[in-house]
């Protein structure tokens, strides 16, 4: 019988064991096992050149047996939304055993010169987990070149790809009725004309888009029989980049 007690006693130890009653405090009643510690939630720092997608790294600092979700969205600095970069704002979440996941922001290339601009990544209602850091800020460089010299940038571009031969835009017969001379001067280049294309100035300082200077030399111009200068390579993007950007900021003489 004692025989038969012994192992009755140890088989209700083995099953509360099992179900996690041990007993631990002074008094002999059960206690839970202790709570699962917190990840904590942070969001970074980022910065990317105009037109590039923000990539904001969502992160714990250590993983979890429960899923962690939150909400965020962007706010305004000196960076406008629309303009600058697209507003953006959801929700989102870390699966159980994970310790990131990624905010996508587009920005949006334009054709100002500007100094770097700055726009932050905000989270909130952040659920399984504590906040270590709930703001971040992008910062967007400018991609456009700033300060173009017609003297020294533009001026050595047309002389040796547009009007270095007689029978392009120099000499006698100017093609296109476009007469940027050889030595391509300032005064030639404002004032020049495309009377058999538009009939009009070619350059319109501060609209590149209408500058047929500009449109008629980038990669994408239809037809591309007729994308200048003719017969010859096509401009790098640097040098397309070079053209617009002195027509966009004016089309200074310096």
């Amino acid at each position: 019988m004692v025989k038969n007690m012994m192992q009755r006693f140890l088989g209700i130890v083995s099953l509360v064991s099992t179900l996690g009653l041990a007993c631990s405090g002074d008094d002999g009643t059960p206690t839970d096992p202790p709570p699962e510690v917190q990840p904590a939630i942070s969001v970074g720092d980022q910065t990317v050149a105009e037109g590039n997608t923000v990539l904001f790294g969502i992160s714990l600092d250590q993983s979890t047996t429960h899923a962690v979700t939150f909400t965020f969205s962007t706010a305004n600095g000196t960076a406008l939304a629309g303009s600058d970069y697209y507003a953006a704002s959801g929700s989102d979440t870390i699966a159980a055993g994970q310790i990131s996941t990624t905010v996508l922001v587009p920005t949006i290339d334009d054709l100002d010169v500007e100094t770097a601009e700055t726009f932050t990544l905000i989270l909130n209602s952040v659920t399984g987990a504590s906040v270590a850091n709930s703001t971040a800020t992008a910062t967007i460089n400018d991609n456009d070149i700033s300060g173009v010299r017609y003297s020294t940038q533009v001026q050595p571009l047309l002389r040796t790809s547009c009007a270095k031969l007689g029978f392009c835009h120099g000499g006698s017969l100017p093609g296109g009725g476009v007469f940027l001379d050889t030595t391509a001067s300032y005064d030639n280049v404002i004032s020049a004309t495309g009377s058999i294309i538009t009939g009009g100035l070619v350059v319109i300082p501060g609209n590149s888009a209408a500058s047929t200077l500009y449109t008629q030399t980038t990669d994408d111009y239809s037809p591309a029989i007729s994308r200048m200068p003719k017969g010859f390579p096509a401009l790098s993007p640097a040098q397309q980049q070079l053209i617009r950007d002195w027509i966009d900021q004016g089309a200074q003489d310096n």
